[in-house]
């Protein structure tokens, strides 16, 4: 089966339901897809693959018991799919899987030998995909194996090795393309494996990994949530994986045992407001998620 990591938007009327649950056991009509579900669907139909995994409809959206239970499993559905399929370009769920570009093709001349030019309009910014500022994308984009990045200027086809663009460039371990929101979640990736079990094991310098983790938490910390009470459950699936591969434990968001005391040093970002009402109040004042 393959996932897909998309931005809901305000138009993604095609949900489960605990009313229309039997009706969707039977059949959906593909009319009734928004456009980046179905076009995902046509995706997966000229690859060969049957299955598509997709949170609006796997998961009962008027039940909290079937969300709680679901969303628990996110690391085990993204890290188990053979293929994640990233609407990278889509603010709304009705734009589509496929947009058109607006950017005019470029002829670049070869440079002199001693010289060296590079010019790709292949990858956005990360502040200008709408994928890299929500939320739950984050935690998607770390555990998929395999994952087909839809941009506005090519598809980016990508492992943990290497990727590969149908411009036919190819994007080895390590190359920083835009792919990855930041340094450290590339790092962090690559020191995370999945083996023949799909279990996360552990290879690198375990001080890096917390570096990382720290850097991965600024960055998560400036993401958008529909629900600000999804923070802590749209990083479980990170704090299992890390658990596997330390032993650790993870409370309120906080990374305990030997760097508790360096989890506790952290500070709110300069530009941000001065005092923010906690959507949690059960999480303590001293973790970064208050």
């Amino acid at each position: 089966y393959c996932a897909l990591s998309y931005c809901w938007g305000s138009s993604n009327t095609c949900t489960t339901t605990t009313k229309n649950l039997s009706a969707r056991t039977t059949a959906i009509p593909l009319d009734e897809f928004s456009k980046t579900i179905k076009e995902a669907i046509l995706l997966l139909r000229n690859i060969g693959i049957h299955y598509l995994w997709v949170d609006a409809l796997c998961i009962l959206q008027d039940s909290p018991a079937d969300w709680a239970v679901e969303a628990a499993k996110m690391s085990q559905i993204y890290s188990g799919a053979m293929l994640t399929i990233a609407a990278e370009n889509a603010q709304d769920s009705s734009e589509g899987l496929f947009q058109v570009s607006d950017q005019i093709p470029q002829v670049i001349p070869n440079p002199p030998p001693n010289q060296s030019q590079s010019k790709s309009p292949y990858w956005n910014s990360d502040e200008s995909r709408p994928l890299s500022s929500r939320g739950w994308c984050l935690q998607e984009n770390l555990l998929s194996a395999r994952k087909i990045h839809v941009m506005l200027h090519d598809s980016i086809w990508s492992c943990y090795q290497k990727g590969i663009s149908n411009s036919r460039k190819v994007l080895r371990r390590g190359t920083r393309t835009g792919l990855f929101t930041t340094q450290a979640e590339l790092r962090f990736r690559n020191a995370l494996r999945l083996n023949t079990d799909q279990d996360y094991v552990f290879r690198g310098s375990i001080f890096e990994i917390f570096r990382n983790w720290a850097g991965w938490v600024g960055d998560y910390t400036r993401r958008s949530f529909t629900y600000e009470s999804d923070r802590l459950m749209a990083l479980d699936g990170i704090c299992t994986s890390l658990e596997k591969a330390f032993g650790g434990t993870f409370v309120a968001g906080m990374w305990t045992g030997q760097f508790l005391a360096h989890s506790l040093l952290w500070h709110p970002d300069q530009r941000a407001k001065e005092s923010w009402p906690s959507p949690q109040p059960e999480v303590p004042s001293w973790s970064w998620v208050s």
